[in-house]
C-alpha cells in the first residue's frame, strides 16, 4: 500500500525540510510553493481561480502518483481540519489513510 504523508503546520514551522528528508528516503515530493514558483508565481494571497487550478493539479499528479503505487509527501501546510479531511476522503477509495506529520514535532525525530 502506498504511504502518502501530509505535512501539517505553519509557515517556517520545518514541513519543507521534513518533506524534502522524506524525498530523500524515496517518497515524491509535492509541494504547493514549488508550483507556484514553477508557474512564475511569487506573489500571494493567490487570487482564487489560480490556487483552485494548481490544487486541482497537484490532486490529480497525487492520485496518479498513489495508483502507480509510489509513496508521496504533500508539503501544503494542511491549516485547517477540512483540507487534511479532504485528501483523506480523496485518497479512501484507493485504500491509502495518509499521516499527518507536523513540522516542529517531525524535525525532533
Amino acid at each position: 500500500m502506498p504511504r502518502v504523508v501530509l505535512m501539517c503546520g505553519p509557515a517556517g514551522s520545518g514541513k519543507t525540510t521534513w518533506a524534502r528528508r522524506l524525498e530523500t528516503a524515496g517518497l515524491t515530493w509535492l509541494s504547493f510553493d514549488v508550483e507556484m514558483w514553477r508557474r512564475g508565481i511569487t506573489t500571494v494571497p493567490l487570487p482564487p481561480e489560480v490556487r483552485d487550478e494548481i490544487e486541482t493539479d497537484l490532486r490529480a499528479r497525487l492520485l496518479q502518483l498513489v495508483g502507480d503505487g509510489a509513496d508521496v509527501v504533500l508539503d501544503f501546510s494542511f491549516w485547517s481540519r477540512a483540507m487534511h479531511d479532504d485528501h483523506r476522503r480523496l485518497l479512501a477509495p484507493l485504500g491509502v489513510v495518509p499521516e499527518r506529520l507536523k513540522g516542529k514535532v517531525a524535525a525532533l525525530r
